[in-house]
Order: structure tokens, then sequence, then C-alpha cells
């Protein structure tokens, strides 16, 4: 049973309070714990609102343009969610969102400043275009940037969408309890070794749909978009060692069983 499932005092709590609280502590301990990480996540979240922002900057943009920074802005705001549900204890949806800021970032890409494919992309549940949409909506292995986020979707639908196990593959008992009578049950909870497993996966990714993103508007707007572009970049070029840093971590945690 997950620890913020169980009830073993027999009580009727409010179970939409008890949820807030458990998250909420779970992710106040996480912060605690692991301060360095806090210091990382804050600023890659700090630079995606920046890059995203930074569409402001742009006087006169289109209909398609301006539907492309809403998908954007729906993106990075999976991504911010996947963090919460990730550092929470719950990894298979954290994932699950990872998967869906790939594919806006994939759509984003593909639609670039052509009017009809925009015009696909909303009718695309439409029995009569669904076909058209799959076929011409893929990512572009020939870009670095197409090629990472593919594996990040493919990774999070293997083990977030499909998998359903990232969180049964990093339970660990955190006590117990026997209601009378009956018998004993284990009250279980993501371990730090899951939580940080994931946010590897969280940071591998973090960059790679805005980089789709930014694309589309770098040609007619670079100029006003260059100071973002590059305080971008830095930080992505930062991630390297962090997640060097994390891997030791679970080499330690590991070691430590």
């Amino acid at each position: 049973m997950r620890v913020n499932d169980a009830y073993a005092d027999g009580d009727e709590p409010n179970s939409f309070a008890r949820l807030c609280d458990t998250q909420h502590e779970r992710l106040t301990q996480f912060r605690e714990d692991y301060p360095d990480l806090d210091v990382v996540l804050s600023a890659a979240l700090n630079v995606g609102h920046l890059i995203v922002g930074s569409i402001s900057l742009i006087r006169g943009l289109t209909v398609t343009e301006t539907h492309r920074w809403m998908m954007w802005q729906t993106l990075l705001g999976y991504q911010q969610q996947s963090l919460l549900l990730i550092v929470s204890g719950n990894t298979d949806a954290g994932l699950a969102l990872i998967r869906l800021a790939m594919e806006l970032g994939r759509d984003v890409a593909v639609i670039q400043d052509h009017d009809e494919r925009l015009e696909l992309w909303l009718k695309r549940r439409d029995p009569a275009r669904r076909g058209e949409y799959r076929r011409l909506f893929r990512f572009d292995d020939g870009t670095a940037a197409g090629a990472m986020a593919r594996k990040a979707y493919d990774l999070c639908s293997e083990f977030g969408v499909h998998g359903h196990v990232s969180d049964a593959m990093h339970f660990e008992v955190v006590g117990g309890f026997a209601p009378p009578g009956r018998d004993e049950f284990a009250m279980l909870r993501i371990s730090d070794a899951g939580v940080l497993s994931a946010l590897q996966i969280w940071l591998t990714a973090f960059a790679w749909p805005h980089i789709l993103c930014l694309e589309t508007f770098g040609e007619k707007h670079g100029q006003e978009l260059a100071e973002p572009s590059r305080l971008f970049m830095q930080m992505v070029d930062a991630i390297g060692p962090i997640l060097t840093a994390i891997a030791v971590r679970l080499k330690e945690l590991a070691a430590s069983k």
C-alpha cells in the first residue's frame, strides 16, 4: 500500500487535505535533503520561463506564431507539473507529462510558419484528417533536438505511459500496520533513488523541446531572441556535469543498501 493511501488509525480523514499535506512534506523534504539540486531545478525553470517569455519581445506575431507560442507555454507547464510529480514520488505520472512535452515540441517544430499545418493540427482528431496528421507530425531525427526529443518520448512512453512500472521499480518499505484480525500491510513509497533516476530523465530531456520551439522563431526573429537564446544555451551546457553528479549519488545510494 502506498504510504499516502494508508490510514492505520481508523479515522475518516479529509483525503484531499491528506494528499496535499503528503505532497508538500515530500517536496519540502527533498529540497532540504538535496539543496544543490534545488538550485539546479530552480535555474532550469527560470531559464525555461525566460526563453518562453522572450517571445513577448516580438511585435506583430502572426496567428500561427501566436498558436505556436501558446503550445510552447503549455509545454513548459507540463514540465513544471512533471517535476512536482517526480519529486513527490509519482514518477510514472511525471514521465507521462515529459512525453506530452516532447510531443508538443515536435508538433510546434512541424508547424513552423505553415498556416495549413496549424489548421491540420487543430483538426487532428477529425477521423478524416487523423491519418494525414500522423504521417506529417513526426520527430525529425536529422536534427539533434528532434532525435533527442524522440528518444525521450520513447523512453517515457515505455516506462511511464505504457509501462506503469517506474514507481513499482523503486518502492521502499517505510512502515506497516495491522488492522485488528487482519494481515499486516506494508506502507510503501518511492525511494530517493527512484526520484533521482526520474530526475535524470527530466533534466536530460528538459532543453530539447524548447530548442525545437525556439528554432521556429529564430529565422525571422533572431535579433530579438539572441540574448535569451544565449542564456538558455548556457544553462543547457551546465546540465551535463549535473547529470554526472546525480549518477554518482545513485551509485552511493545503491552501495549503502
